[in-house]
């Protein structure tokens, strides 16, 4: 599968399987789940082989259904083998992805049954596909004249009671692979399907039938109408707002927070009027197939009628050369089609585009699936993983012991106030990363940075009367989180980190006084020289030049040298806001001005939204 992507692509997308399962994937570590899913659409899991190349099973399942991997015992690492549980409404499937090479002995076929008996379901329908490679089963009689290898499956099949499916041979004159099944009223149409690639193995196809629960809510929910931003009239926005006397609303709204609220309001309204609605849908729900050019289309058709020709007239050299030839013509125009995507995405000369472009094939962005709570109870349900994810993110959090530490008198004159320019409100506006992710005001990056002009003007106004009285909109209060799968296992919620979004005007506001902090500390020779983290010019890149030159002279001067390296689990979830509140008071601001933000740093969030699915927003708060 390795040389094969292009054509793994149009499988996924074009052909639009719900499950695609692989056996001899021949996958190894430097082959990313991404290069393998760029749209990131399905549920990936792998079990690659590690000591020698080839071998190895994988399975594809679109995100529309929930996938619970188990997690197997060390004594079976060299198995390739797979097992999950698949969720559909009130329905559980546990199936068992193999690969079995023709060399292995009876050893391996003991631990593949001992493998299958530990973890197969006593309560619902256990599933077995894969390449056996035990040509001389006949699946009919259930009787076999091979060796040992045959006896000690065949036998296994009989005892634990399933039923072979697949009822005609998938290579050459031998039916090597398997679909085992306890109950076989979940499948239907049960047929050949052409080889994948240039492969001489036919690929089994078949349809599985569950019943729907709509009492369950499952998969219901209409599809949210969002802002469409990239079509958005900015040059009508504009129009809009330089005719508003921003000044003049100071003197009719004196009160802050009024003044706020009569400013968003201006905003929304313009969007309102100036930016189109778009109904969302899954990216992971059926429909989303990929479109592909006619001359594709009918190469496939072409391979397809081949390939029947080929499976009545096996030995017809003349068909079978027309059916190789036909394998490559189809991989080299998908390839040349994936060139073309790639050569559009370089003459688009846009850096965001091209990083998007090769990130989407370098990590992998797993969504939110199923989750297994302490109990081992499977969560599927979007209020339910919420509650999960607000329990454990709430149990991180550390309550602030009191302590408070002493601060070395520096004789420094603190700011009085925090002067506000509009230089500096533009100069924050640029630093902005153009991004269309909206925060709890429902207003992205893009936005201000496409009418940084226009704003600068109104936002320097009602900064100015925030800070005047020290007032925190509660809007700021608040973030959108969304849980990112960190590493181990993705059932598991300790296994993520929150993600929070905040609203754009409160980033603006809050880099200004950054700005301000950093330029004392400096003018006043506050920040210590060692210092590399979070201060202008400097990175973790210029830390690591100063520590190799350090390292190099003590050599040099044969001296010794010792290295430290210190990983703070957690740092800024148990941080002493209080004491670093204190710092700032102490260091750079005056107690009058700083009053206001203290309350900001101390108050813990009340609101927050928490991000499971695309589809869906759920309402959550810290405890």
């Amino acid at each position: 599968m390795v040389n094969k992507l292009s054509e793994l692509h149009q499988l996924l997308y074009v052909d639009d399987y719900d499950i695609v399962f692989v056996t001899e994937s021949w996958l190894h570590d430097n082959i990313t789940d991404g290069l393998l899913d760029p749209k990131s659409y399905f549920s990936i899991l792998r079990k690659d082989r590690t000591k020698s190349r080839g071998g190895g099973v994988c399975v594809f399942v679109r995100k529309l259904w929930h996938v619970v991997p188990v997690t197997p015992a060390t004594e079976f690492d060299d198995l390739e083998i797979i097992c999950f549980d698949l969720i559909i409404s009130n329905s559980h499937v546990r199936f068992f992805v193999l690969y079995r090479p023709p060399s292995y002995d009876e050893t391996y076929m003991c631990n593949v049954i001992k493998y299958i008996r530990n973890y197969e379901s006593t309560t619902y329908t256990n599933v077995i596909i894969g390449d056996i490679n035990l040509p001389k089963i006949d699946w009919n009689s259930l009787t076999c004249t091979g060796d040992i290898l045959h006896k000690q499956f065949l036998l296994f099949v009989i005892e634990s009671g399933y039923c072979q499916l697949v009822d005609f041979p998938t290579h050459n004159e031998n039916l090597l692979d398997v679909l085992l099944t306890t109950d076989t009223k979940f499948f239907s149409s049960i047929k050949p399907d052409i080889p994948f690639g240039s492969s001489d193995h036919t690929s089994v196809k078949f349809s599985m039938l569950f019943y729907k629960d709509y009492s369950s809510g499952q998969n219901t929910h209409a599809s949210p109408s969002v802002y469409n931003w990239r079509m958005a009239d900015y040059d009508a926005i504009e129009s809009y707002l330089t005719q508003i006397n921003w000044y003049n609303l100071v003197s009719l709204y004196p009160s802050a927070s009024v003044l706020w609220d009569v400013f968003m309001a201006i905003l929304l309204s313009c969007v309102d009027q100036f930016v189109p609605r778009i109904n969302v849908s899954s990216k992971s729900s059926r429909g989303n197939s990929t479109k592909v050019s006619r001359e594709i289309r009918k190469c496939l058709s072409k391979k397809r009628s081949l390939w029947k020709r080929l499976q009545t007239k096996r030995f017809d050299t003349a068909i079978h050369t027309k059916y190789r030839e036909c394998c490559f013509n189809y991989k080299s125009l998908i390839q040349q089609h994936e060139l073309r995507t790639e050569k559009r995405v370089i003459d688009a000369n846009h850096l965001g585009y091209f990083y998007k472009f090769i990130n989407q094939r370098i990590y992998d962005r797993s969504d939110v699936g199923v989750l297994v709570d302490t109990d081992n109870t499977v969560i599927v349900d979007n209020c339910e993983k919420a509650n999960v994810f607000n329990t454990y993110f709430a149990s991180v959090w550390q309550e602030d012991n009191n302590a408070i530490h002493r601060c070395e008198n520096l004789n420094v004159t603190p700011i009085e106030s925090i002067s506000l320019e509009e230089g500096d409100v533009l100069y924050a506006i640029k630093k902005l990363k153009s991004n269309y992710t909206c925060g709890p005001d429902g207003l992205p990056a893009i936005f201000f940075k496409r009418l940084g002009s226009t704003l600068v003007v109104p936002l320097t106004v009602v900064f100015k009367q925030l800070l005047s009285v020290s007032y925190v909109p509660d809007v700021w209060k608040k973030a959108i989180i969304t849980p990112v799968h960190k590493k181990g296992t993705a059932t598991d919620c300790s296994n993520y980190r929150p993600i929070s979004i905040t609203c754009v005007c409160c980033k603006l506001l809050e880099r200004i006084i950054v700005n301000k902090l950093h330029d004392h500390l400096s003018t006043n020779n506050i920040l210590h020289q060692a210092q590399h983290g979070f201060t202008k010019g400097r990175s973790t890149l210029t830390n690591l030049l100063e520590s190799v030159n350090d390292w190099t002279l003590c050599l040099q001067n044969k001296q010794q040298v010792d290295v430290v390296y210190i990983d703070f689990r957690k740092a800024f979830d148990v941080v002493s806001h209080k004491n670093c509140s204190l710092d700032c008071i102490h260091m750079a601001f005056k107690v009058s001005c700083w009053s206001g933000w203290n309350g900001y740093i101390l108050e813990e969030p009340t609101a927050q939204k928490l991000v499971m699915h695309c589809l869906m927003k759920l309402t959550w708060s810290v405890v």
